[in-house]
């Protein structure tokens, strides 16, 4: 049997090549293992002696960064809600603008008009649709600049992002930062102060007071003549009502014409709230992101 009398060893790249010549080995040595074992335990050796440690390249700042766009891209998709305009193009906003972004639609208010199109989001990209707005002529003229520009803001906004309770849309016309209109349940019993109608706001026709009563899921209202109930569901400052059944009693007196009209349009917009805030002890109710009811608390739950 021939052994290892002398071995070389070339190790290019952290490769061994060995070589080296054989010698006799007295058989009686090893006399139950074969050269085979012997010369594959000493080439494994070696192979571990003369290979460097190496060291993956790091992808720690790759993966941080990859982190961060997850989050950034997450926190963009969790854009949906009930937002207010705070600063338009680095200044502070005037009051009144609003955006409503639910299930692909984006709406609200642009200060004068309302407006409406369609939005995708694709990590932290927003696309906007063509804007759709109401006709309305500002009287306050800067209010109406505000408007023009926010509405060319919003249907060029390339970018979102969300950062707690603010939102943030990014685009060639600017950047619109948007706060949360954070709130609590509206579990209380409420008096209706005023009432949005297309064409401005207005208080309830005077000698009933309209009342409205919410739970955790349910409401009722006393719209002066007849009786309005639902239930409705929250994710966050969005609502969704439904199951709304009405009674159907006539409203008399010199009014009665007037009261059941108001009622009409009472109902309708109890139905069609999408979204409502509570600012100290104000509820106030939209349709799209667009005012429609506003009321004072009565009495808490």
């Amino acid at each position: 049997m021939r052994g290892f009398k002398s071995m070389t060893q070339w190790c290019p790249a952290n490769l061994c090549v060995i070589v080296g010549t054989f010698d006799q080995i007295d058989n009686s040595t090893y006399p139950r293992t074969p050269m085979k074992f012997h010369v594959m335990t000493l080439l494994a050796v070696l192979s571990m002696s003369c290979a460097s440690p190496t060291t993956a390249p790091t992808s720690e700042p790759n993966a941080r960064a990859a982190a961060a766009d997850d989050a950034a891209a997450a926190a963009a998709a969790d854009a949906s809600g009930l937002w207010i305009l705070t600063t338009i193009a680095g200044r502070p906003a005037l009051a009144g603008s609003t955006l409503e972004l639910s299930n692909g639609k984006v709406a609200g208010n642009a200060g004068c008009n309302s407006y409406n199109t369609a939005y995708t989001i694709t990590g932290s990209r927003i696309a906007i649709g063509e804007l759709i707005q109401s006709g309305v002529a500002c009287e306050d003229m800067p209010l109406m600049n505000q408007e023009s520009a926010f509405l060319s803001m919003l249907g060029t906004s390339t970018d979102v992002f969300r950062t707690g309770d603010s939102l943030t849309l990014q685009g060639a016309g600017g950047e619109l930062v948007f706060s949360s209109a954070v709130t609590r349940e509206p579990d209380a019993t409420w008096k209706l102060e005023l009432i949005y109608y297309s064409d401005g706001a207005a208080t309830p026709i005077a000698g009933r007071d309209i009342m409205a009563t919410f739970t955790t899921s349910s409401f009722t209202a006393e719209l002066g003549c007849n009786t309005v109930s639902g239930t409705y569901s929250m994710n966050g400052n969005l609502m969704k009502v439904s199951d709304v059944t009405s009674t159907a009693a006539a409203c008399g007196g010199p009014d009665g014409a007037a009261f059941m009209a108001q009622e009409k349009a009472l109902a309708q917009m109890l139905e069609s709230s999408s979204s409502f805030t509570i600012e100290d002890d104000r509820l106030l109710l939209y349709n799209q992101g667009y005012r429609s009811l506003q009321w004072t608390l009565s009495s808490a739950r």
